[in-house]
């Protein structure tokens, strides 16, 4: 094949405003510094060197009348612009550097600001090693991980309020380029529908990207040792142009991978004291390794899904140890068998049996990581709870209790109790209201309707209860108290009670008979003044009402007071 020079693509990842201005007012030439950082891929620092790195050009600062301009690195390159952003969080302004860093651009501009005072090359090193992470999305994490060298970056520092800018510029050194990944994208999606993976289990996923690579990828010996030729490590290398080292299958398979919806990682470490780059794909709830490059063109594989215990000639780099990071990627001790310790079930099952809101269904379920099938049951359907469950007075102490109907119902419970008592003894009823009567007087009643269903030999199936708001009965007041208040009227007071709308006076020239009403007024009196006739002795009653659906609904009358006006 077509052998490639080395890629002198670098493009200026910039996390930087070209030019970044701050004014008189904003900064001062002393809070402004400039530095130089650099960093080189782990995974390649056998194979890149400082001096393959490019050098930046900066401009020197220039004080004008108006403030201090510092301007950004003058360098070209192919490739578009990002647009300036200023970041307030190290995620933030990762994500902008990866967006870039993705369509291979020339130029990302990011200013990163804080109000802490924090090491330059700390935070250069954060943004850009955060840029980096594992995200679960194709084209980011390992697969632009392995894909670069390292970067050479500037960096602008200064002071503006309670805030610390930091201005990076960073030129990195990819393995590809943008027309490249144009055609990897091609390529990755015509693979992908090619080996038919919708619907397909996990395993079956993960088992056919590897057979892909195994059957049709081979190892690139003619650039072996060639650190020129910087394809050699990529996906783009073991698709479009079938040969590729460790790298470049094991950056294949995360690809793919997580394209077919399964979480991988490539893993590094060394054979025999020689650099080396693996898998680990997730399986139900552990994750497993696998070698694509040492399986390659083999019939049966060796190392195909197997546990830690049994994945001899791979060692593991110190930062795996270092950084803890197999506790978020649990290893299986033992190789995977096609069968899961534990399922993960797909969510969508056949019905071989519908279920009802009486009888339980059956289904047929299948792993969602090894494929076996399955039968289970279906619960039954849930009856709903009645909304809108509601009581109203129509006598002093009778309730008129009505709901919605619940779906799958075919009769409800209907609970009541006092305000701080227990749930007492059921009605029963197979409509959607029912009263209840001769309640205490003066007490707060909730009531409570629970829908059940009926089977065919006579089993019930409750639903969820739907419950009213607490409501009162009217109390029988006690008899009021009347005192002189002129020649012609008396005041007449009484004890307001919970639950009314107001309150109606009577009286009579005989304790017993012709009572009449006299006055009405509303909830919010305690007294109000009538008419009387002077020496002659009248009888007075009370009574609250309840307004419910603008009809009154009275209460008791009260024992009588007689009072004779002298």
């Amino acid at each position: 094949m077509k052998k490639y020079f080395r890629l002198m693509i670098r493009a200026a990842v910039v996390a930087l405003i070209i030019p970044f201005v701050l004014s008189a007012q904003e900064a001062c030439a002393d809070d402004v510094q400039t530095f130089q950082s650099q960093w080189i891929n782990p995974v390649y620092e056998d194979v890149i060197d400082a001096s393959d790195l490019k050098e930046i050009e900066v401009h020197q600062q220039e004080q004008s009348e108006d403030g201090l301009t510092i301007e950004g690195p003058s360098v070209s390159r192919q490739g578009s612009s990002g647009s300036a952003g200023e970041y307030t969080s190290i995620s933030d302004a990762a994500a902008a550097v990866r967006k870039q860093m993705k369509t291979r651009s020339s130029e990302i501009t990011v200013c990163y600001k804080t109000k802490t005072n924090e090491d330059y090359q700390t935070v250069a090193n954060e943004i850009f090693t955060k840029a980096l992470s594992h995200t679960g999305v194709p084209t980011e994490g390992d697969y632009l991980e392995y894909q670069i060298g390292g970067y050479t970056g500037n960096v602008l520092y200064g002071k503006k309020d309670a805030y610390y800018f930091y201005s990076f510029t960073f030129d990195v050194l990819y393995f590809t380029t943008a027309e490249q990944e144009a055609d990897m994208n091609t390529a990755v999606s015509e693979l992908i529908s090619s080996l038919s993976l919708e619907d397909k289990s996990d395993y079956v996923k993960v088992k056919r990207i590897y057979d892909y690579l195994c059957s049709n990828v081979t190892y690139d010996y003619d650039n072996l040792g060639d650190e020129s030729y910087l394809l050699q490590y990529t996906a783009y290398a073991a698709l479009v142009d079938k040969t590729a080292v460790c790298q470049g299958y094991a950056n294949l398979f995360y690809r793919l991978a997580l394209e077919a919806g399964v979480d991988a990682r490539i893993i590094r470490g060394t054979s025999g004291g020689v650099g080396h780059a693996w898998n680990i794909a997730q399986l139900g709830n552990k994750y497993y390794y696998m070698d694509s490059t040492w399986d390659a063109g083999k019939s049966t594989y060796s190392y195909f899904l197997k546990g830690s215990n049994n994945f001899s000639g791979h060692t593991l780099d110190s930062f795996y140890s270092e950084t803890g990071f197999f506790s978020n990627y649990p290893l299986s001790a033992v190789d995977y068998t096609g069968i899961c310790d534990e399922h993960v079930w797909k969510s969508n099952y056949i019905v071989l049996v519908a279920p009802s809101y009486t009888e339980t269904g059956q289904c047929e379920k299948t792993c969602r990581v090894c494929g076996i099938k399955l039968k289970d049951g279906i619960n039954r359907l849930a009856i709903a709870s009645p909304a809108n469950v509601t009581a109203d007075l129509y006598g002093y102490d009778d309730f008129y209790i009505k709901w919605n109907a619940s779906k799958g119902a075919t009769g409800y419970y209907v609970y009541y109790k006092k305000s701080g008592g227990s749930w007492g003894k059921p009605l029963k009823t197979s409509y959607t209201n029912t009263k209840i009567s001769n309640l205490e007087d003066g007490v707060k009643y909730y009531f409570r309707v629970i829908p059940y269903a009926s089977a065919t030999n006579g089993v019930e199936y409750k639903g969820s209860a739907g419950d009213s708001t607490g409501v009162y009965t009217l109390k029988k007041l006690s008899k009021p108290s009347i005192k002189k208040k002129s020649s012609k009227y008396i005041t007449i007071k009484w004890t307001n009670i919970p639950g009314e709308s107001g309150y109606q006076i009577a009286s009579s020239k005989s304790k017993s008979k012709g009572y009449k009403v006299v006055k009405t007024v509303s909830s919010k009196y305690k007294s109000c003044s009538i008419k009387a006739t002077k020496k002659k002795t009248y009888y007075y009653k009370i009574r609250a009402y309840k307004t419910v659906n603008n009809k009154k609904v009275y209460g008791p009358w009260s024992s009588y007071r007689s009072y004779k006006l002298k």
